[in-house]
């Protein structure tokens, strides 16, 4: 199953929080999260460090 999401202008720190608390369905659990970023600018592999480090 594919559940999709955007975030246009929000922080990446928002598109996990979301993946954390927000994202479900009514019939499946789910158990695993992926999440791709893609982006016209800069990739902010820092950013993305930091936020696995608390995910």
């Amino acid at each position: 199953m594919v559940v999709t999401t955007w975030h246009d202008d929000e922080p990446l720190s928002e598109v996990f929080w979301f993946a954390k608390h927000l994202a479900s369905h009514p019939y499946y659990e789910l158990r695993d999260t992926l999440v791709i970023h893609i982006s016209s600018g800069e990739p902010r592999k820092q950013e993305f460090g930091e936020l696995l480090k608390n995910a």
